[in-house]
C-alpha cells in the first residue's frame, strides 16, 4: 500500500530490478501499478503474464490493472498501451525528481565495475526506463571511462525507440574507435533515422571492419529505403561476414524474394555463424500475417530446452528451416 501511494520516484530503479526476480503474482501487480504512477510501464510484461496465468484472483487483478492503465493513458486497450511503450509513443509523463536522477547516476557509475553483475543489472534497469533516462545515458557517452561509454551505448540499444533522444550523441560517437561500433548498432535500434547517411558512408574502407559490420546491421534495424543501394554494393566485397550482414539487413529493409533467397544462402554457408541469419529470417516470417503457417512450422523445429545438437544435426535443422522458408515463397 505504501508503494502504491508514495510520491518518492527514487523507488523506480529498485522496483524495476525487483521485476527480474519477483514470483508473487499479487506483488507483481502492485509493482506495475506503482511504476505506472511514475510514467514507467516496465511492469506491463508482468501484468500480461499474471493475467494469463492460473492464479484466478491475481489474474483478475492484473486484467483490471491493464484496463485501468490503458484507460488512464487514453488508449483503447492494454495491447495499444504496450505498443506505445515499446515504440516510444506519447504516454503520460512524470518528470524525474532530483532524487531519481541521482539514483540513476549511481547506477550508471556501476557500468565501470569489473564484476559484470552490476553491469548486467544496470543494463536490465535502463532497458526498462523511459525516454528521460536516455538523456542521462547520452551524457554518459562522454564519460572518461571507456567502459561507461560502451555500456551506456548498449543500454540505449536495449531501450529501443525510447532511447531516440540520445541519437545526436550516438551519432557523434561513431567517430570514436572503441565506442563507434556500439553507437552504430544503438542508432539502428533507437530508430534514429537521421543517422542513415552517416551509417551508409561508413560501409566502405578505410572504415575499420568492426564498424563497417555494425553500420551494415544498423541500417537493417533502421529500415530506411535509402539503405538498399549501399547495402547491395556490399555483395561485391570479398569479406563474407559483410555480405552476410548486408543480406540480413536487406531482408529487413526490403524483404523481396531475392533478399530472402540470398539470406538462405548464408543460413547454409559453413563459413559464417548462421545464428543472426536465423533470427533475421524468423523476423521476416513474423512480419506478415500470410506467413503465419510458415512461422509456426519454423518454430516447430526449435530444439527442446537444454538440447545440445551435433554439427550434423544443426545443419539438418537449418536445411529443414530453409525448406520451410522456400515453401512460403511458392506461388
Amino acid at each position: 500500500y505504501f508503494l502504491r501511494e508514495t510520491s518518492r520516484d527514487e523507488v523506480v530503479p529498485e522496483l524495476i530490478l525487483r521485476l527480474k526476480y519477483e514470483k508473487d503474482h499479487g506483488t507483481v501487480v502492485w509493482i506495475a501499478a506503482t511504476l505506472a504512477r511514475f510514467g514507467n510501464y516496465a511492469g506491463l510484461d508482468g501484468l500480461f503474464a499474471v493475467a494469463n496465468g492460473p492464479d484466478g484472483e491475481a489474474s483478475a487483478a492484473a486484467e483490471a490493472e491493464l484496463a485501468r492503465l490503458a484507460d488512464e493513458a487514453g488508449l483503447s486497450d492494454a495491447a495499444e498501451l504496450d505498443a506505445a511503450w515499446r515504440e516510444g509513443g506519447e504516454l503520460p509523463r512524470h518528470e524525474h525528481s532530483p532524487h531519481l536522477k541521482l539514483a540513476l547516476w549511481k547506477w550508471i557509475a556501476r557500468l565501470a565495475e569489473f564484476q559484470l553483475r552490476g553491469v548486467d543489472d544496470t543494463r536490465f534497469l535502463f532497458e526498462r526506463m523511459g525516454a528521460q533516462a536516455a538523456e542521462l545515458l547520452a551524457q554518459a557517452l562522454h564519460d572518461e571511462n571507456v567502459y561507461v561509454r560502451v555500456h551506456a551505448a548498449q543500454c540505449l540499444q536495449r531501450m529501443g525507440p525510447r532511447g531516440r533522444g540520445a541519437g545526436p550523441e550516438l551519432l557523434a560517437g561513431l567517430n570514436e574507435p572503441e565506442l563507434g561500433p556500439h553507437a552504430a548498432v544503438a542508432l539502428g535500434r533507437v530508430q534514429y533515422a537521421e543517422a542513415a547517411e552517416a551509417l551508409a558512408e561508413r560501409l566502405r574502407p578505410p572504415t575499420p571492419l568492426n564498424l563497417r559490420l555494425a553500420c551494415a546491421r544498423a541500417l537493417g534495424f533502421l529500415g530506411e529505403p535509402s539503405a538498399v543501394e549501399p547495402l547491395t554494393e556490399l555483395f561485391e566485397d570479398e569479406l563474407v561476414d559483410l555480405r552476410q550482414a548486408a543480406a540480413e539487413s536487406l531482408l529487413s529493409v526490403r524483404g523481396e524474394r531475392a533478399d530472402v533467397e540470398r539470406a538462405l544462402e548464408f543460413l547454409l554457408d559453413p563459413r559464417v555463424d548462421p545464428g543472426s541469419t536465423e533470427r533475421a529470417l524468423r523476423t521476416w516470417l513474423a512480419s506478415a500475417d500470410d506467413r503465419t503457417p510458415a512461422l509456426d512450422a519454423w518454430d516447430a523445429l526449435t530444439p527442446l530446452p537444454q538440447t545440445i545438437l551435433t554439427p550434423e544435426e544443426s545443419r539438418n535443422l537449418r536445411s529443414r528451416r530453409a525448406a520451410v522458408v522456400r515453401e512460403s515463397l511458392s506461388p
